[in-house]
């Protein structure tokens, strides 16, 4: 069952979601050099969302000191798994352990996962 504080929070993000959503319908595909202005445009956008989640999710967690950090990164991967991936890009701390440790280990780092899980979960708090 899940924390109704959580839950509410979950509800509060939601319009941040829907508007990441809403970008992301606007991309024109194709390849990478077509439509490079409205691509960029469309990132950017996309990255001032992801911007307004994690600080949405600092204050969260300064109101709220008994909900672990994990538990509010992983309501948000199982409240939204298809746009979580795409908020990560821009935002790390957002990211699960799992995707931080895979890309620790491919930059040879795994052994600062511990140590930057702290620090990212004392960033998130102040």
């Amino acid at each position: 069952m899940i924390d109704p504080e959580l839950a509410g929070f979950l509800t509060q993000a939601h319009p941040t979601f829907l508007k990441i959503r809403l970008l992301l319908g606007r991309d024109p595909g194709g390849a990478w050099n077509e439509h490079q202005a409205l691509k960029a445009e469309i990132k950017f956008a996309i990255a001032v969302e992801a911007t307004n989640l994690i600080n949405l999710c600092r204050t969260f967690a300064k109101e709220h000191p008994a909900i672990p950090v994990a538990a509010l990164r992983d309501a948000l991967w199982l409240d939204r798994p298809h746009t979580m991936p795409i908020v990560a890009q821009t935002q790390p701390d957002l990211a699960p352990a799992w995707l931080r440790a895979f890309r620790l280990a491919a930059e040879g780092e795994a052994a600062a996962l511990e140590e930057s899980d702290r620090r990212r979960a004392d960033d998130l708090l102040h």
